[in-house]
């Protein structure tokens, strides 16, 4: 299930291509694929967190680089689960597929055994998971900048 929004989106796009599109956009709940024809470009706001409402980064893709981008992000507080601390995994592809399972399995290796972090399992967040069996994050305190480290480091 982890490269469901990227898939969605990124055929999505293609379709929007076949039919003649110059520029497609497909946003499906943070995940994006974006078609650009070679004088087309995109601009992308990245926010520090799921939460965030502003973004703090600017990104412009150019179709003459590539003409599919996948720009997708993970992190806790998001529509998914994860196994992670991470608030934001962020990863841009050449394919919002690739992208979407590559920021979901950052998002999962940020970590860090604390007890500052609260994990159950995931059945009990999500009765229909298809990970049930397994540790998620429920919520994260404030981690020690060592804490932080060792997460990114992981």
């Amino acid at each position: 299930m982890s490269t469901v929004a990227g898939v969605v989106s990124e055929s999505v796009a293609l379709y929007l291509k076949e039919a003649g599109a110059v520029r497609a956009i497909v946003e499906n709940g943070g995940d994006l694929a974006i078609f650009l024809a070679p004088d087309q470009t995109a601009s992308v706001g990245i926010r520090l967190g799921v939460r965030s409402s502003e973004p703090v980064y600017k990104m412009t893709l150019r179709g003459d680089r590539h003409s599919l981008w996948g720009v997708c992000s993970s992190g806790l507080g998001g529509r998914s689960l994860t196994q992670g601390i991470a608030d934001t995994a962020l990863c841009v592809a050449a394919s919002a597929v690739v992208a979407d399972a590559a920021a979901t399995a950052l998002g999962n290796a940020c970590n860090v055994q604390s007890p500052k972090v609260r994990r159950i399992l995931a059945e009990k967040v999500e009765p229909d998971t298809d990970i049930a069996g397994l540790l998620v994050t429920e919520s994260v305190a404030d981690l020690s900048e060592f804490e932080i480290d060792a997460a990114i480091d992981s």
